[in-house]
């Protein structure tokens, strides 16, 4: 990260020095102000990654009640999804789950894609089970879902975005001394 560094210089008298402590003390100030900024913008931005990310999650059913969203005090935030089948849609789940798994999964303590008490194998040998939609009313038979990785994906975009967002806040104060 290239950051254009400010040339400050003070003469040693002391009218010269105290201004030379002011305009460190600004700076000083200047970045705590940064930080929290940074830890913002940070957290926005993944909690609008997580929202387009889910905008374009191609399975949905009736249950489906997942919401992105940020919590920021101060200088910590946290930034993810919220709802009832959140672990489903980001892990995926079953054979659709296995057969293009989430790269985190097992950093987590997460069952098996196909295990579970109502997993049957049907004639041909494949697995599904059963869950209700409350959008159909009726019972839905499934092989489960891939991995939607909302916030896996929210997180590499972060990780590819995160200097600039430094650079940018770090950069507005120091333009200002």
């Amino acid at each position: 990260m290239v950051v254009n560094i400010k040339k400050i210089t003070a003469k040693l008298g002391n009218s010269d020095l105290t201004n030379l402590i002011n305009k460190l003390n600004s700076l000083k100030k200047g970045l705590d102000e940064a930080d929290k900024k940074i830890v913002k913008d940070m957290a926005e931005h993944v909690e609008q990654q997580t929202n387009n990310n889910l905008a374009s999650t191609a399975y949905k059913d009736g249950n489906e009640d997942a919401r992105a969203y940020s919590e920021i005090k101060g200088k910590t935030a946290k930034a993810g999804m919220q709802g009832s089948q959140v672990l489903y849609d980001e892990f995926g789940t079953g054979t659709e789950g296995a057969n293009s798994p989430h790269p985190d999964k097992g950093k987590f303590r997460l069952n098996a894609y196909n295990s579970g008490k109502n997993i049957q194998p049907d004639v041909n040998g494949n697995l599904y089970w059963t869950y209700f939609d409350k959008s159909t009313n009726q019972f839905v038979k499934t092989q489960g879902i891939p991995a939607g990785k909302q916030v896996y994906d929210a997180k590499e975009s972060l990780r590819k975005k995160k200097k600039e967002i430094i650079k940018n806040r770090v950069g507005e104060v120091i333009s200002k001394l």
